[in-house]
């Protein structure tokens, strides 16, 4: 499988090699390392670096020079890094090559560190580069490299207080903290506002930020809006959860209604969930984002709002809501509305030992509507202990259709039938050759994906796919 010539199926097979490859192949890999063009090493080099391999210097540094003057760096010189060996100020000097933007992409991309050489290396860029007087990757350098802290120093000195001043300073509260204004602007650590300024004071501000956040949404003129001022104050919020209390005042600020972003939804529940939940009205939208984040984290004292809301009408409500009263064993209600709220209602009552449900959670895999066959299928995974139900999974691992698109996953080509049944079949050993059968048939990248890394037994190959919601699911266009 880890063949050079290119014949029909050779790439697939090429990859999925790569996935399943074992320590005794290493000089194989490192071979094809070095002979395999950029658009078919990647897989190879993943292997390499998988299994704790070192390039030879030679083929290092070619691969470096290559990833250089082909301006991929985001993609191939990841990879080859990862393999660096105690080379770094070769492979530095050969990278000092590339144009200043180049310089930046390199280590933007590459900011917060990676393992082994790779770690190195862009340390040895950093300290080579960082005097170069560019704030952008001060900023991204950080307080750990002294020759940031000396450029945003610099950079900033001159600027007057403002919302320039602390975009700039975000990160250095050692230069920010005796600058006039700071604690007003909320630029500095959360516990060094709460200092500076106290409870009450803190809690006026943040409101007060939040406040004119939403009104300039409001008007549909983001413009005027301080981005840093709002992410600021929801970082001292989910720091200190207890500076938006009261409730009311926070509320009275953000205005519940179906144009509130989700993650103001979701400081509120931090802040005080009780009163929260207590004030929700009619409003769908903040019912069904509340429902799903609920679903997260779900505790006993939601359960009078989650079982109003697995009575709901709106499918994603009640969806969620169910889902949040299975994970904590609370009352289930006689019916629900909808087809995947109904499923749902099913799979939990299978999952307390109803052997009705169950058969409704099968008769579900065989549903007309791809998103019930989908989450069916990934329930039935989840249920099947005994692996009874092995054949139905395995039937829908051959279901190609309709491909749809993932709209939380920037509306990428899916076919989640066979998704949900390879994740399902990953912990059943005999379905290992029907996993292998299925992976130079399936229709899309992501599950193909999958299945490689089922095969591969790397759990966290899946774990993205694994947050997937049935709502997230769109007929393609």
């Amino acid at each position: 499988m880890l063949g050079s010539a290119e014949v029909p199926g050779e790439k697939r097979a090429r990859e999925l090699g790569a996935a399943l490859a074992t320590p005794a192949l290493i000089p194989r890999l490192i071979e094809l390392a070095g002979c395999l063009g950029r658009d078919d090493r990647g897989p190879v080099l993943g292997a390499l670096a998988r299994l704790g391999a070192t390039l030879p210097r030679s083929t290092l540094l070619a691969l470096v020079s290559d990833a250089v003057s082909g301006h991929i760096w985001d993609g191939d010189l990841d990879r080859v890094l990862l393999l660096a060996g105690p080379i770094e100020e070769e492979i530095a000097r050969v990278l000092d090559r590339l144009d200043p933007w180049s310089r930046r992409q390199v280590l933007l991309r590459h900011a917060y560190g990676r393992p082994r050489g790779w770690r190195a290396v862009v340390g040895v860029l950093w300290r080579r580069w960082i005097d170069e007087p560019d704030e952008y990757l001060a900023r991204f350098a950080g307080p750990g490299f002294p020759g940031a802290i000396r450029t945003m120093a610099r950079v900033t000195a001159a600027l007057p207080d403002g919302a320039d001043v602390w975009a700039q300073l975000h990160g250095f509260p050692m230069l920010t903290i005796e600058r006039a204004g700071a604690a007003e602007a909320l630029a500095l650590p959360p516990h060094q506002l709460l200092g500076r300024l106290g409870a009450a004071r803190l809690h006026a501000r943040v409101i007060e930020a939040l406040g004119a956040a939403r009104q300039v949404a409001r008007s549909g003129s983001r413009a005027s809006l301080d981005v840093r001022l709002y992410h600021a104050a929801q970082r001292v919020l989910r720091a200190l959860p207890e500076i938006g209390r009261p409730l009311g005042d926070l509320l009275a600020a953000i205005e519940l209604d179906a144009s509130t972003p989700d993650e103001l939804i979701a400081i509120a529940l931090d802040v005080d969930r009780p009163a929260l939940l207590r004030h929700i009205a009619g409003e769908l939208g903040v019912w069904r984002t509340t429902a799903r984040l609920l679903a997260h984290r779900p505790e006993v004292q939601d359960i009078a709002f989650l079982e109003a809301a697995a009575r709901s009408c709106d499918a994603e409500t009640a969806y969620h809501a169910l889902d949040a009263l299975d994970a904590i064993d609370g009352p289930l209600p006689a019916t629900a509305a909808g087809r995947l709220p109904g499923l749902r209602l099913a799979v939990a009552r299978a999952r307390r030992g109803d052997r009705a449900a169950l058969v409704a959670v099968l008769d579900a895999t065989r549903d007309a509507e791809v998103r019930v066959r989908a989450d069916a299928v990934r329930w039935l995974g989840r249920i099947d202990h005994d692996g009874a139900h092995v054949a139905a999974i395995e039937r829908a691992l051959a279901d190609d259709g309709p491909v749809v698109v993932d709209h939380a996953d920037d509306d990428q080509p899916r076919t989640p039938v066979a998704e949900r049944a390879a994740i399902a079949l990953g912990a059943v050993a005999v379905a290992r050759t029907a996993l292998l059968r299925r992976y130079f048939t399936v229709q899309t990248e992501a599950c193909r994906e999958i299945i490689q890394g089922v095969l591969a037994e790397q759990p966290g190959a899946a774990e993205p796919y694994r947050a997937w919601s049935p709502f997230d699911l769109r007929p393609r266009a």
